[in-house]
């Protein structure tokens, strides 16, 4: 049963990973300067949210791993 665990949190956390470098596999760069004031505001939003949302996931998998292992 605990090694499962261990594979859903190694699973769950390298989901995380992804999310939040999911806008340097969209552009193809970590950061894009040539762009209109306007959009330079949306990337950062867009970027900044998507490092919030991987990190609530990351959080959430290592939150349920040690409550799941607490049970057992």
């Amino acid at each position: 049963m605990e090694k499962t665990l261990k594979k859903a949190l190694k699973i769950k956390v390298f989901i995380g990973f992804l999310i939040i470098i999911a806008p340097v596999f969209i552009t193809g760069k970590w950061f894009i300067y040539d762009i209109i004031n306007n959009l330079l505001v949306a990337e950062f939003v867009v970027r900044s949210l998507a490092v919030v949302i991987g990190l609530f996931v990351i959080y959430d998998s290592v939150k349920t791993y040690y409550n799941k292992k607490e049970d057992l």
